[in-house]
């Protein structure tokens, strides 16, 4: 099942999309985007 975002942010029903499961992909993925800025940040600073 696919992760939906609006305008709003995340739309889903809870339990059927806005799972645990679901909770940890979007976490993960947030932290991998947010390391990968760092790093590219801290490599090309200002």
């Amino acid at each position: 099942m696919s992760i939906k975002f609006g305008t709003d942010g995340w739309r889903a029903v809870i339990s059927d999309e806005f799972t645990f499961a679901n909770v940890r992909l979007v976490s993960q993925a947030i932290a991998e985007k947010t390391l990968a800025d760092q790093k590219e940040k801290q490599q090309y600073p200002n």
